[in-house]
């Protein structure tokens, strides 16, 4: 069975039944929208779901009702309802390019959006530290190899060492791109401008692996590494990538798109 077949069907059930179902879940009937609460359904539910959707072709939902009910009581609470929509909030984001976060748009109704706004803003700084702990330790890493090279006999041994240093470079490179996306995005869920976005990451994460890939650059050729992958193409390329993706982001984004505070909402 198709995954949407199965999200059609649980959607169509919540649709019919969710009141009842709010009742068990403890919340107030009609907050959560259909999608919303098809979404708390299956993270719930979702392997107990999935056996009946794949066994009969549709959901009953009376039987969907019955496995609500029969969850253990602390499951049955509102907060199961908020880490639901965080895994989702989480899933919209996590491994995908900035234009297609920006593509999706909110994911939730306006009240639901701004309650988010904090953990989105904790979720960016820690991304952004981790950018900034990476590039110390790549600055670490270049400093160790200067010093390697430094050295007027490079033993078989201390080529090796060299080796597994630009291995480690590698996965800072990679690491760092994931937390400059992932810091982008969160930015960019919170309703910060792509320009400022694109501003803040060109000064902490672009120009700086720039600058990274042309000391690497300067390194490989000391050490005349023709074969394999070299850190400094990947650095440059990692680098290239995310500012493309943030100029098609800043493309696809319409204007006054974002979350508006629902305090201040007017209808």
């Amino acid at each position: 069975m198709s995954d949407s077949g199965y999200w059609h069907a649980l959607e169509k059930v919540c649709g019919l039944h969710g009141d009842a179902m709010a009742q068990v879940l403890r919340l107030r009937p009609g907050y959560l929208r259909t999608d919303e609460l098809t979404i708390v359904v299956n993270f719930c539910l979702e392997h107990s779901l999935r056996q009946l959707f794949d066994a009969a072709g549709f959901l009953r939902g009376g039987d969907v009702l019955s496995l609500l009910r029969a969850l253990p009581t602390d499951q049955r609470h509102p907060r199961t309802a908020v880490n639901a929509l965080q895994w989702y909030d989480r899933s919209g984001l996590l491994n995908r390019k900035l234009p297609a976060v920006v593509a999706r748009g909110p994911l939730f109704q306006p009240s639901i959006e701004w309650a988010f706004r904090g953990q989105r803003r904790s979720h960016t700084e820690h991304s952004l530290r981790r950018v900034l702990e990476n590039h110390r330790a790549l600055a670490d890493a270049i400093d160790g190899l200067v010093d390697q090279l430094g050295h007027p006999n490079v033993t078989v041994a201390a080529t090796a060492s060299i080796r597994g240093q630009l291995r480690k470079i590698q996965g800072l490179i990679r690491s760092s791109e994931w937390h400059a996306r992932t810091a982008a995005g969160w930015a960019i869920k919170n309703d910060f401008p792509t320009d400022r976005v694109g501003d803040g990451l060109f000064r902490i994460y672009i120009r700086p692996l720039r600058r990274t890939a042309s000391l690497l650059k300067a390194l490989e050729d000391r050490l005349k590494l023709n074969n394999g992958p070299r850190c400094s193409a990947s650095a440059r390329r990692a680098a290239r990538r995310i500012a493309l993706e943030l100029m098609d982001a800043a493309a696809a984004r319409p204007p006054n798109a974002g979350c508006v505070d629902p305090k201040t909402r007017t209808a």
